[in-house]
């Protein structure tokens, strides 16, 4: 029986957040291995930035191989300015209600799965299916732990999650139907990237993050590094916008080292690999003192191992569960901007192409395309 897979996330599109990148790659990998995808969204507005880009297929740099339908939220602007909890939770309750209204003409299609990564849709579903409206299989997505979602997950037909601590939490759930599968990369976009290059005399070392400019991502103790890094080496971080950017050039303004600092606010994915193809190192500087660190399952991460060049990452157990320090990676003690600089001079001045290799090589494991085949085959029970 042909199956089709519904995937249903209240995103803006295009969007310079990871869940946005993810969910598009997602359905990209899923039209591969199921007959029909579809994303339903809300309709939303945008930033300055992105609302002129009408090729959300193009900005993703991925083929247009499944459909994107719009569904009506509220997504006023003056709400969001008077209370952003209020905007937020009343938009998604709103896109839920729709999504499901439309979702009741495929009640007894068997062959239609929803998959999400959503918790009030999950809820506004699991409502409409307690009256009678809906039943079709349905498999959540978890990107973090919400106790109040411990019973609503037990009635549905899967979990999926993405690294080993949000495993364990949900395990102890006793869900019947558990799957991790970390988050992934683009195998694609690094093919054509040139090879890693040791020139440890170059006049000037590019040190490159990419990525939101949230704090819990190490940003700022990146930035502190310098303090204990030779004047030849500079950092650039691309992403970031809106209140984070400026919030960020205000952190950078007062560190003393404007100079030796390039930001680049969040650019499509062809243009941000021109910028890792440049890098001499790439750097994962996430912050331990926030609990998402726990939940995280960077997507950079697997980027950076795609890109053949050496990482400096710090050692957080969500990363350290993919990485191995010295073996396809140099760890830093997270929050440690004195330990961070220690292993970007020993990256800048020691040839790590066997590292690099090990890490392109794991990166394999990692791939959208592998892991969509295998949610696949647990959402098929294989």
């Amino acid at each position: 029986m042909k199956t089709k897979i519904l995937y249903i996330s209240n995103t803006r599109l295009p969007s310079e957040k990871a869940n946005s990148y993810q969910t598009m790659q997602m359905c990209n990998s899923f039209s591969k291995i199921f007959d029909e995808v579809e994303l339903w969204t809300g309709k939303s507005h945008n930033t300055k930035e992105l609302e002129s880009i009408k090729d959300v297929f193009g900005f993703y740099n991925i083929k247009e191989t499944f459909k994107i339908r719009k569904f009506f939220q509220f997504d006023s602007k003056i709400l969001f300015i008077i209370n952003e909890f209020i905007w937020a939770n009343l938009k998604n309750v709103i896109f839920s209600i729709n999504v499901c209204f439309r979702l009741i003409q495929y009640k007894n299609s068997t062959h239609v799965v929803l998959y999400s990564r959503d918790w009030c849709f999950l809820l506004v579903y699991l409502f409409f299916k307690k009256i009678g409206l809906v039943n079709n299989k349905i498999f959540y997505e978890s990107h973090k732990f919400y106790r109040f979602l411990s019973k609503p997950l037990t009635k549905i037909d899967g979990v999926i999650v993405i690294n080993n601590y949000l495993y364990l939490l949900h395990k102890d759930l006793g869900l019947k139907r558990l799957f991790l599968a970390h988050d992934g990369v683009n195998i694609e976009e690094y093919r054509f990237i040139k090879d890693y290059d040791f020139q440890p005399n170059k006049k000037v070392h590019r040190v490159v993050y990419t990525g939101s400019l949230f704090i819990w991502k190490g940003v700022n103790t990146l930035v502190d590094s310098l303090e204990f890094l030779s004047s030849d080496i500079v950092l650039i971080f691309v992403g970031g916008s809106q209140q984070y950017i400026k919030d960020f050039r205000n952190y950078v303004d007062n560190s003393g080292y404007v100079s030796r600092i390039k930001i680049v606010p969040h650019i499509p994915k062809k243009e941000l690999l021109e910028f890792i193809e440049i890098a001499d190192v790439l750097v994962l500087p996430n912050s331990a003192k926030d609990k998402m660190s726990l939940y995280t399952s960077p997507i950079k991460l697997f980027e950076y191992m795609a890109s053949k060049r050496p990482i400096v990452a710090a050692n957080i157990a969500s990363v350290a569960e993919v990485l191995t320090n010295q073996k396809d990676a140099y760890l830093f003690k997270p929050d440690d901007a004195r330990h961070l600089a220690t292993q970007i001079n020993k990256a800048l001045k020691n040839d790590c192409s066997d590292m690099v290799q090990n890490a392109a090589k794991e990166s394999l494991l990692y791939s959208w395309d592998k892991r969509a085949k295998d949610i696949g085959k647990f959402i098929k029970n294989e």
